[in-house]
């Protein structure tokens, strides 16, 4: 019985020693690739300016990242729509002057 709680407790601690290699290498990963979320978004560290050499950039939380994401997607649908507005005013003018050049010309 001895034996066989040795050989559970053996195998617990080299899963545990995995799971937390694993963990490490997943927390590591994250802050890789948080900071080149702030990287993308220009965000660096508080009192550092461009112009001091080297970007630092600020490690953001996922919630700040996700945030900043809904921020810029809202502005690229906001573009979208005022750019297909643009467009069905342009729209809007060229049929006016089709009609009044057909209209000019059902006159005469």
């Amino acid at each position: 019985m001895k034996e066989k709680q040795t050989k559970t407790a053996e195998s617990l601690l080299i899963a545990n020693a995995k799971l937390e290699k694993e963990i490490a290498e997943l927390q590591e990963l994250s802050v890789y690739k948080r900071k080149e979320f702030a990287r993308a978004f220009g965000w660096n560290k508080q009192g550092q300016t461009y112009y001091d050499g080297e970007f630092n950039p600020r490690l953001p939380s996922w919630e700040e990242i996700f945030v900043e994401i809904g921020r810029l997607l809202s502005a690229q649908k906001n573009l979208q729509y005022i750019s297909d507005v643009e467009n069905l005013k342009l729209r809007t003018k060229e049929h006016d002057t089709i009609f009044k050049e057909h209209d000019i010309a059902l006159k005469e």
